[in-house]
């Protein structure tokens, strides 16, 4: 089986482009709750944000509860269903320095796409595309043609074809 290897620059992080956390699903109850379905793997988190941006518009966060499989949210000036009504199906959003620092050798999604895949020998494979979560393991599809500059600094994490 053959190793191969994602490199990311130290230059290419960056704290104020935008992360997908989840989704407006529904509407909660009348005084303008939303449901929200995470789209994050440690979806606790929210809870710890400040500030979201629905649709692309920032809302202060004033309460956030896990409910089944979502979370239902308050945001500052949303106060009734029809308010909510709208914002369904709206993506919900952060910027990716709001999200809390990971541990050492572990990564958000978001920190990972559009990496250079490279063989263990340093022969390009493709860019990573998306991640595919299944119940055995991730899949890591990735795309040709691969033209990243590569940078001295860079890391990586190893993934089996």
């Amino acid at each position: 089986m053959k190793t191969v290897r994602l490199l990311l620059s130290v230059n290419d992080m960056k704290s104020d482009v935008k992360v997908l956390i989840g989704r407006i699903v529904a509407p909660h109850g009348v005084r303008g709750d939303l449901r929200m379905f995470p789209d994050i793997d440690r979806p606790e988190v929210i809870r710890s944000l400040e500030y979201l941006w629905i649709g692309g518009k920032k809302y202060r966060l004033m309460s956030c509860r896990p409910h089944k499989n979502i979370y239902i949210l308050h945001v500052e000036g949303v106060e009734d269903r029809n308010q909510t009504e709208l914002m369904r199906g709206m993506d919900v959003e952060v910027p990716a320095s709001a999200l809390p620092k990971r541990t050492d050798g572990t990564y958000y999604y978001h920190e990972l796409l559009g990496l250079k895949v490279v063989t263990e020998e340093g022969e390009p494979v493709g860019i990573l595309k998306e991640i595919i979560e299944t119940k055995a393991n991730n899949v890591y599809p990735s795309c040709r043609p691969c033209r990243r500059h590569h940078d001295s600094q860079a890391f990586g994490m190893g993934v089996s074809p």
